[in-house]
């Protein structure tokens, strides 16, 4: 996985953890946990950032995902689980001050994750588990400059590399603050496209999901954002190409019907009935 970190890449508290040009490997990132020593641990239930999902668990995109007050009190129990040191909360509130957009996506993709998790996973701490790394995946987008990241055209080839680079970024700062483990596992992996052997299939889930909402929430380079009819349309066809798990396409699909279907039983529609937006300013401008 050898890659050349392009920043100084710094701990919440501007602690250097590795410098620029640094050749990350296997062998970097051996060590990194011991370095870091946090100033506590704190359990999810006392932030803010849980009093914000609770706000967006309302909001319309994601109130249809929750048929009865049962299962919305069932996904809150699953996520007061979760506690973290300190500084990942203070991470959370950075990212939140550098982009409200990708602090949202992070809350609100955790909210689907977990909803659609009650459905096939029987492990309960592993829930709390994927949850939790759900969370924490787009913690190295704070490392991108403001310009960037509020950025509302097309990239350059540049400003692209650039930004496909926040993977790396929480993937070192992930197992700085918490070790090798599944937060660390999402936060570097959840762009990658295709599908992953049964071993990996939250790894599906936590993709197909990530691309959803990205799709039905605001962005800088969006007037407007799909509907969730519009981003299930392309979903579906994204999954009949193999781009994404298409079970977790019909999971996502199951969920949000108003009568639940088991995803199996789905049959996928041909006809593209949502909305897709016009102006669209996504993607690397043509050089």
């Amino acid at each position: 996985m050898a890659k050349v970190l392009s920043i100084n890449l710094g701990d919440i508290h501007k602690n250097l953890i590795l410098p620029k040009g640094t050749n990350v490997t296997k062998e970097t990132l051996k060590g990194l946990h011991e370095k870091f020593k946090t100033s506590g641990i704190r359990k999810i239930a006392s932030t803010s950032v849980f009093r914000d999902m609770k706000k967006i668990l309302k909001e319309k995109n994601y109130s249809p995902l929750f048929r009865d007050h049962e299962t919305a009190e069932k996904v809150l129990r699953y996520l007061e689980q979760i506690s973290y040191p300190e500084e990942i909360f203070l991470e959370l509130e950075y990212l939140k001050k550098k982009s409200i957009f990708t602090y949202h996506h992070s809350l609100a993709t955790t909210i689907i994750v977990t909803r659609i998790a009650l459905d096939f996973v029987f492990y309960h701490d592993l829930i709390t588990e994927i949850a939790s790394a759900n969370l924490t995946k787009d913690i190295g987008m704070s490392r991108l400059s403001k310009t960037l990241i509020q950025n509302t055209d097309f990239l350059s080839r540049e400003e692209y590399e650039t930004i496909k680079e926040h993977t790396l970024w929480g993937l070192i700062l992930l197992i700085y603050y918490l070790g090798e483990g599944l937060n660390a596992l999402i936060a570097y992996r959840h762009h990658e496209r295709g599908l992953h052997d049964d071993k990996f299939k939250f790894l599906d889930l936590v993709v197909a999901v990530d691309i959803f909402n990205a799709l039905i929430s605001p962005r800088p380079f969006r007037k407007k954002p799909y509907n969730i009819r519009g981003a299930l349309d392309l979903l579906t066809e994204m999954g009949e190409k193999k781009e994404v798990n298409l079970e977790m396409v019909k999971r996502i699909i199951a969920a949000y019907r108003e009568e639940y279907q088991p995803p199996e039983e789905i049959t996928l529609s041909k006809e593209k009935l949502g909305f897709i937006p016009d102006d669209n300013f996504y993607g690397v401008k043509d050089l």
